[in-house]
This record gives structure tokens, sequence and C-alpha cells, in this order.
């Protein structure tokens, strides 16, 4: 038995667990380091460029963590519910003049910010070529050599990769559906009044098959419309398709514009009061720590139609009044006060 033993151990090739482990140092620099660095340049460079692009920060997310600004400070809110390293660019307040160049401001810190990575991620892999040299050399290479390699070379794939996105975004997808919503938000920034957007039913639209996240994009503008005209079913129509979009799923903080539409949704329109106690819920921490308008409408009308408190509303409603001037939008601005004045003679006349 012993024998047998001594030769199966004698014969095991060795090689396969150090290439094992070898293998590993490549792709914890590629896949793990990288990427993550990667994605952390990219949240650095927006957090310090955007302001000179006309941009602020609405909110932001480091490693799963996320931060909004509340009282001129960050403030973290969530754990582990959004992208490792992203941040939610939108127009400065009061910059009146951004209007002028708004989708070319918005290409020149995305290309920006990808080309900055890119010399980055060269840099880095020049200062480590020695160990590329080597390795295709076919010489020994260290796990940190290989690690390196991988680092390096992960660098230069995902800024290359950022880069093909951000390309493929802007001169394929903006030839379609987000394009469209891209030109008729032109309109709304130029002055343009929302009900004179003539915006039709999705299936209506010359795009084929288009994503969730451009529908719901779509939604919040087309349910914006919608209410201008009051059209109740119409609307009733597409937030209910909205609901089964987002219904009982983890919560993306990409789409918190549509879950902000459907709280007032429910709590204004429908009166579905459990609907709109859940998706409350579901957005808590975030909607609560907004300073901006548009959470003070939603809360408004949730706390008043929903929690029956109408000096919550009140308080919300003068909030949310005192803070329209900040939107640099005639249309934004418009639409809110118009929307929480309705609410405020609504509670003094009862």
């Amino acid at each position: 038995m012993s024998e047998i033993l001594g030769t199966l151990l004698k014969n095991i090739d060795y090689s396969i667990p150090v290439l094992c482990i070898k293998a590993m140092a490549f792709i914890i620099g590629f896949f793990l380091v990288a990427t993550l660095l990667a994605n952390f340049l990219v949240l650095l460079y927006h957090l310090i460029f955007a302001p000179k692009y006309g941009y602020r920060i609405k909110f932001f997310s480091l490693f799963g963590l996320v931060f909004i600004k509340k009282d001129n400070r960050w403030k973290k809110i969530y754990n582990s519910l959004a992208p490792v390293c992203f941040s939610m660019n939108l127009p400065k307040f009061d910059e009146k003049n951004f209007q002028q160049d708004y989708l070319k401001k918005e290409k020149q810190l995305i290309y920006s910010q990808r080309f900055t990575n890119l010399f980055i991620s060269i840099v880095i892999f020049a200062l480590t070529s020695s160990h590329i040299i080597q390795f295709l050399k076919g010489e020994s290479i260290s796990l940190s050599g290989l690690f390196l390699i991988g680092f390096s070379t992960g660098m230069v794939f995902h800024s290359v990769n950022h880069i093909g996105i951000s390309f493929y975004i802007y001169n394929k997808l903006f030839k379609g559906l987000l394009g469209y919503i891209q030109n008729k938000s032109e309109l709304l920034i130029k002055g343009e009044k929302i009900e004179n957007l003539d915006l039709k039913p999705i299936e209506e639209l010359p795009y084929k098959s288009p994503s969730e996240m451009e529908k719901l994009y779509y939604y919040l503008m087309y349910c914006s419309y919608l209410l201008s005209l009051n059209k109740f079913e119409e609307i009733k129509k597409v937030s209910h398709e909205m609901t089964d979009m987002l219904w009982k799923k983890s919560l993306n903080l990409f789409n918190f514009a549509s879950y902000y539409w459907l709280i007032f949704y429910y709590s204004e329109i429908e009166k579905d009061k459990e609907k709109a106690d859940d998706f409350f819920k579901i957005i808590e921490p975030f909607i609560c720590n907004d300073e901006e308008s548009n959470a003070k409408r939603v809360l408004a009308y949730y706390y008043y139609r929903v929690g029956n408190d109408a000096e919550k509303a009140k308080s919300l409603i003068e909030e949310g009044l005192a803070g329209i001037d900040k939107f640099s939008f005639e249309v934004e601005r418009n639409f809110e006060k118009e929307l929480l004045l309705k609410l405020k003679t609504e509670i003094e006349n009862k």
C-alpha cells in the first residue's frame, strides 16, 4: 500500500498547481485590481473636474457605499446597492448658460476622462514593460511580475473598453431612442413647454426593441408630458409598465427618478397607498436625504396622501419652494412650482 502511494505521489505533475497560482496572480491583477482602479479613476476625475464642465455630483458610490450631499457635506446612505464606483452628474445649480452646449459639454467631460485614463494606463504599462518583455521571451517570472503584467494590461484594456463604450453610446444609441429623448430634452432646456413636445406612446415611435433603461428614461418625460395634459388613463398604463420593470427588484440608483415618479403617481394619481409605501421604503434613505425640490415635492405628496401628515407636507412644500430657483432650467422650475403650489393650496383650503 505504501509503495502504491509513493508511486502516485512521485508521478503527480506539481507544475499544474504552480501554473494555477501564477494564473491567479495574473487574473487578480487584470480583473480585480485593474477593474477597481480604472473605475475609481473615473469617479475621481468626475468629482474633481465635473464642475468645470457645468456639472455637479448629485450622488456617488465608492466600493458599494453610496454618498449624497446634505447640508454641504457628503453623507453615507447605503451599503452595497450601487456600482463599485459611479457618480450621477447633473447640471450645476444656477448654470444659466449650460443649455447652450448641453450635449457638447457632456461629451467633453466623458471623453476627456476616458483619454486621461488611457494615458495613465499607458504610463503604467510602460513602467511594467520589463516584466512583459521577460514574459514574452519565455523567461521565468515571479508571481509579483505576473500580477503586474495582469494589472498593467488590465488597465489598458479597461481604458480602451471605456472609450469604445462611450463611442458606441454617442454614435449608436444616440441615433435611437436615447437620441430622441436627448433632442426633446434640449427643446425643454431651451424653454419649450412640456405640453408642446407632442410625445407619442413608445410603441408608436420608430425604434425597435429599446432597452429597459431607454424605456424608463423615456417614460419619465412621457409621464410629465401626459400629466401636463391631464391624460390620466395613459399615465396609468405607462406607470404600471414602469412598476412591472422595478417591482420587487433590487434598487438601482441609476433609476432613482423612476422611483420618485412612482411614489408620486401612487400617492397622488392612483392613490394606492400600499404601492406608494412600498416604493417609498425601497428608496427611503436616498429620497429623505435629497435636498432638491423634486424630492421635496414627492415627499410632500407622499406624507399628505399616504401618511396623512399635513404639517410634514407643508414643511416639505416650503423647503421645495425655497429651492425652486436653484434649478437651471425654466421647465423644471415651473413644473415643480406648479405641483407644490397645487398641494399647498389644497392643504390651506381644507
